[in-house]
């Protein structure tokens, strides 16, 4: 997984960057996470008196959802590289009184020195797997911690068709075919959250898979009982306010728009990129895509 800096991006990315500090949006995430955990808790058969290891756990979401689904008859081992987040997550569960269900821990997806082998029945990653660089070795530990029998649950987001999109627009620019005259300034933007060209595209640890390289990453790991779902929801993004929708980040490791404004464009492009966007995110005719690999897969028992 990428070093992580004293500025903590994945805090600021969960409490800040993902809504852009407005609390409607931060509501609605916080639904469509619980929607995401339900979907997955489900798909991995949870059940009380299991062993839930939530890697990469933020704030703590999935596993409040998981023990709320089981009546609080579960086991938590929670994890995260961010401490602010992880503090989050411990306060949080002294609210709710579930503190001695729930263990906490330092660690990297790829480290899981905390965990005895083949100790936990169910190892769960949402939106964690996308950003680790060595994605066999967190699958490696996933594996070693769990039973025989046990179940790899991940809810992963797909970024390679965003990232293939801007470098459609490159060469399309490259080769003079582009015919809309804002799109230097939207590949600009797009490539400066994701790559946009081939090699950079192989190299990024969010761009460089689909759904069907992670199916053949749990494989390679010996999972087996391989169940995988791809949701693509295409949508109107709905009416947004501009400063909040140029607050936003896609992921924790890219510069929100407010940023890309100030530092990427003369004051002579950023008044014509605005005046052309502003008004499609203010009446809602943005679309949002947003693609999501539910996968759940056994180590034989």
């Amino acid at each position: 997984m990428h070093p992580m800096p004293t500025s903590d991006p994945w805090a600021d990315w969960v409490l800040h960057a993902r809504d852009g500090g407005c609390r409607a949006q931060a509501r609605r995430t916080r639904a469509e996470i619980a929607t995401h955990a339900q979907r997955l808790l489900t798909l991995a058969e949870l059940r009380p008196g299991l062993v839930l290891a939530d890697v990469g756990c933020g704030e703590g979401l999935l596993s409040w959802q998981a023990l709320a689904m089981t009546g609080g008859a579960l086991h938590v081992e929670l994890s995260d590289v961010s401490p602010r987040l992880l503090r989050r997550a411990r306060a949080f569960a002294r609210l709710q009184r579930c503190s001695a269900q729930c263990r906490f821990a330092s660690a990297d997806a790829t480290d899981l020195a905390h965990l005895a082998e083949a100790s936990v029945d169910v190892v769960a990653l949402r939106a964690v797997l996308a950003y680790v660089d060595d994605k066999a070795a967190a699958l490696r530990e996933a594996w070693r911690v769990l039973r025989p029998g046990g179940r790899l649950a991940l809810a992963e987001p797909v970024f390679q068709d965003a990232a293939l999109a801007a470098a459609e627009w490159r060469r399309a620019l490259q080769f003079g075919s582009a015919r809309d005259p804002l799109l230097p300034l939207l590949l600009r933007w797009q490539a400066a959250q994701f790559p946009s060209d081939t090699a950079g595209i192989a190299r990024s640890a969010i761009c460089s898979h689909n759904e069907r390289d992670l199916l053949r990453l749990v494989r390679r790991a010996g999972f087996g009982r391989v169940h995988l779902e791809l949701h693509i929801d295409q949508r109107p993004a709905g009416p947004d306010a501009w400063d909040a929708f140029i607050e936003r980040a896609p992921h924790p490791l890219a510069p929100n728009l407010r940023r890309i404004l100030a530092e990427r464009f003369d004051a002579a492009e950023r008044a014509r990129f605005v005046r052309a966007l502003r008004p499609q995110v203010e009446a809602g005719t943005l679309e949002a895509d947003d693609r999501i690999v539910y996968l759940v897969a056994h180590k034989p028992g």
